[in-house]
């Protein structure tokens, strides 16, 4: 009796039965127990089995729930994970994106800012040519210089040798009308404005007046010349035939012209005009234009040219070269190099394509993502000078090829 009491409060504690089938369980079992008869708690006990098989019945049934709860769960984070991979790569290719069209945006805004700098440098005025033009020729009694310095705001220049080892200048002055002076200009005028002397070892080129246009051929001995340089403003400049330990060529707007030189260094550097060197000897090159093609031939051991707007084609045929570098916003970019040299390098281009035609050099890294393709390279060649080569375009190809 008292077992069947608590198996029956254990029932309810369980939750198995309910209270009310409780009372009554324990009430026909109160009644029995005072009848002597056992009936009820047969009943008691079959209704404890069937109840406990329910529960074992419904514990099952609540496992299995489980289980599919817990298979469907696994599966929809499964998919959810992979949704999340697929969303991450689209995240990952987005970002590399943004990083990209971010670098390049810094660098061409860097290389326009110093750009704007330069221009915003330039001192334009409102000139075209007008009246007749005046020639003469000055001779140089002294010609004991190694230095030449020619400062001209507006006027073409040329140096180069002369064939009987003296030194004079073939001078064409034209008045320029400037909007702000109406005043004529005389020969005479003209001539004053012109300076050319040869003082204390440097023969120095000057023209004070902005409104007098002023050609001028410098004839100087053949020989090696310590420094060279010119300042013009808006005029080309041309040497040839000479040897120049420094050479410092600066033009606002002109081209920039060398043809069989032999120097050290030379830096050169137009804001609006081409830049061509053809057959000269040297150490080391710098040529830097906004607005032109840089054009570079030589046996040369150092070679940097930079453009804004427009191609920069670098040829160097010296098995000594050490380096040679190319920039370019809106170009192609062309490098033709020795065979018999060590390389090691890398190109890029934001829009163009990579050309390295060089069969015999190893490919160390290759990137082709927008906004930014790269590759990589170098070649081992035993006790041979070691090239390197640095390349950078943004809407042109690079090219690459061995001197013939």
């Amino acid at each position: 009796m008292k077992d069947e009491r608590k198996r029956i409060l254990q029932l309810v504690e369980n939750g198995t039965i309910s209270a009310q089938q409780a009372i009554g369980l324990l009430e026909r079992l109160e009644e029995e127990s005072k009848n002597g008869d056992t009936s009820t708690k047969t009943t008691v006990v079959a209704e404890n089995n069937q109840a406990t098989k329910e529960q074992e019945i419904k514990e099952k049934d609540s496992k299995d729930q489980a289980e599919n709860e817990s298979t469907q769960s696994f599966e929809e984070e499964d998919k959810g994970a992979s949704q999340q991979s697929n969303t991450n790569r689209e995240e990952e290719f987005i970002d590399d994106l943004k990083k990209d069209f971010a670098k390049f945006s810094s660098r061409f805004m860097d290389f326009i800012g110093s750009t704007v700098t330069k221009v915003k440098d330039m001192d334009f005025s409102t000139m075209s040519p007008t009246g007749k033009a005046v020639q003469w020729k000055k001779e140089l009694d002294n010609t004991n210089f190694s230095n030449i310095t020619v400062d001209m705001p507006n006027g073409q220049l040329t140096i180069r040798d002369s064939a009987d080892g003296t030194a004079y200048l073939e001078i064409t002055a034209t008045p320029m009308l400037q909007f702000t002076s109406s005043r004529d200009i005389s020969e005479e005028d003209m001539k004053e404005q012109f300076t050319a002397l040869v003082d204390a070892g440097t023969l120095r080129i000057h023209n004070a007046a902005k409104m007098i246009k002023t050609d001028v051929i410098a004839y100087v001995p053949k020989g090696e010349y310590m420094k060279v340089r010119a300042n013009l403003f808006n005029g080309n400049f041309t040497m040839h035939s000479l040897s120049v330990n420094q050479l410092r060529v600066e033009t606002k707007n002109g081209g920039i012209n060398l043809s069989d030189l032999t120097f050290d260094s030379a830096e050169l550097e137009s804001a609006n005009g081409s830049i061509e060197i053809r057959d000269v000897a040297g150490r080391e090159v710098e040529a830097e234009t906004i607005n032109g093609r840089v054009y570079i031939d030589g046996s040369l051991r150092a070679v940097e040219a930079k453009s804004v707007n427009g191609n920069v084609i670098l040829t160097t045929k010296s098995q000594q070269a050490e380096r040679i570098k190319a920039h370019t916003i809106a170009g192609t970019i062309e490098l033709y190099i020795p065979t018999q040299v060590a390389l090691i390098g890398e190109v890029s281009s934001a829009f163009g394509k990579m050309d390295i035609d060089l069969s015999d050099v190893e490919l160390l890294h290759e990137t082709s993502q927008v906004f930014n393709k790269s590759v990589r390279f170098r070649k081992e060649v035993a006790d041979a000078q070691k090239l390197t080569i640095d390349g950078e375009t943004k809407t042109g190809s690079v090219i690459i090829r061995y001197t013939l």
